[in-house]
């Protein structure tokens, strides 16, 4: 019977081949579209495995360049039980590199503790080393900086970068292999406070580092409860992200303009809360997952739009099939076949329309999300897994024979007689 529908097929090539065509862009697509997603999935979820302790953020910081955080903070969360390093970062943006404006592809500048920072266990930058050294506690007016960054601005070990003005020795460069890590300029946190709008009170956030064997969840609780009641100052623009001259003011203009003052309510709230938001590995990747959730929800709506298409294209083809063989199933009931074998045959073609029409669009997706990857390694992180490729075929198959079901029910209700008129 598959050769008998393969036969069918054949017969009329130009209309199986457009049905092929139209499921395969619908396949290709979704395969685009959601290798989009999976890609960020594996770009955070890599990084997440190398992070180096908890965050501690300003509550409602999607970031630590959205947080800021006073400093002497530090050394109350290092009084706190199974604590045992508490390290503050400062992170802002780079806006200039070698005299050249930054609007395109994102670099990020990190002050930090260096004293401290060497005692972490685990510190991504420090272990990705390629040449060079790490920072040391005596290093003034020095970075350590990523490979990307090293060739784009062609500043080996020992050149002079200079960053918003400030220029900085290369002392050493790394390479995680996490996109997420490799577009940071590290510095010492004094350096980097010259460098930007960070007073000698604030940081951005804290990376604690608790006892071995502790558990990380209650260190969490504990940090957060040892801060309840605290306040923050309110800052209308965070240090992180403030820009010079007009460009900075005109954000605090607009910052001014669109702030609310929170009402009595939203305040006793707020005084019942800690002011921190303490964030373990597994927190940071259940928010990037529901986030992720969101994007796949839009990903889906985007698809089905072609999915639909496509269904309407495989109904069509098949419901023209049924209807310029008539004849041929009328004579084949009048043989013997019964409506199952007549439904059989229609949902075999078209299926194979279906598993063709996946086996090319997912193949094409493929290669697609390769060749972007190729053509901006530092911009498009795709990534189709298998599972992606191999439900992309099943559900091609799927919506063929979903498309044939009516026409196959169609060529069941015919009678012999019918075949017997026609021919007459």
């Amino acid at each position: 019977m598959l050769r008998f529908a393969l036969a069918n097929l054949v017969s009329r090539p130009l209309r199986s081949l457009l049905s092929i065509i139209g499921l395969a862009i619908a396949i290709a697509g979704m395969v685009g579209l959601f290798s989009i997603s999976q890609g960020l999935d594996k770009l955070v979820g890599g990084a997440l495995e190398q992070f180096p302790g908890l965050a501690v953020l300003q509550r409602g910081s999607p970031m630590p360049l959205f947080s800021v955080l006073p400093a002497d903070w530090a050394g109350e969360m290092a009084e706190v039980d199974d604590v045992s390093l508490v390290v503050p970062e400062i992170w802002t943006r780079a806006n200039e590199i070698n005299g050249r404006r930054l609007l395109e592809r994102p670099r990020l500048l990190l002050g930090s503790d260096v004293e401290r920072r060497l005692q972490l266990r685990i510190e991504p930058l420090r272990d990705g080393l390629v040449e060079g050294r790490y920072l040391s506690p005596s290093d003034s007016a020095a970075c350590y900086i990523a490979e990307g960054i090293a060739e784009e601005f062609e500043a080996p070990v020992g050149a002079t970068l200079t960053v918003n003005g400030q220029p900085l020795e290369v002392v050493g460069i790394y390479n995680t292999g996490q996109p997420l890590f490799d577009v940071t300029i590290l510095t010492d946190e004094e350096t980097l406070r010259r460098m930007s709008r960070f007073d000698a009170g604030t940081v951005s956030d804290f990376i604690v580092e608790i006892a071995e064997g502790a558990d990380e969840t209650v260190v969490e609780t504990a940090i957060e409860e040892a801060f309840v009641g605290r306040t923050l100052q309110r800052t209308l623009v965070a240090p992180g992200l403030r820009s010079e001259g007009f460009a900075g003011l005109l954000q605090y203009v607009l910052a001014w303009l669109t702030y609310e003052p929170p009402s009595e309510a939203e305040q006793a709230a707020a005084a019942e809360l800690s002011p921190l938001e303490v964030s373990t590995t597994q927190d940071l990747a259940k928010r990037f997952d529901d986030a992720l959730g969101d994007v796949d929800v839009m990903l889906s709506l985007l698809s089905a739009v072609g999915v639909a298409i496509a269904v309407v294209s495989v109904l069509n083809t098949m419901g023209m099939s049924v209807s310029e063989r008539t004849t041929e199933f009328g004579v084949l009931r009048a043989n013997g076949w019964s409506r199952g074998q007549i439904v059989r045959l229609v949902a075999f073609e078209s299926a194979t329309i279906g598993l063709i029409g996946g086996l090319v669009g997912a193949g094409v997706g493929w290669a697609a999300t390769l060749l972007v990857n190729h053509l901006l390694p530092d911009r498009a992180h795709l990534y189709a897994s298998p599972g992606l490729l191999v439900f992309a075929v099943v559900f091609s198959t799927a919506l063929g024979l979903l498309g044939g079901l009516y026409p196959a029910s169609v060529a069941a209700r015919l009678r012999p007689i019918d075949a017997i008129r026609r021919v007459a």
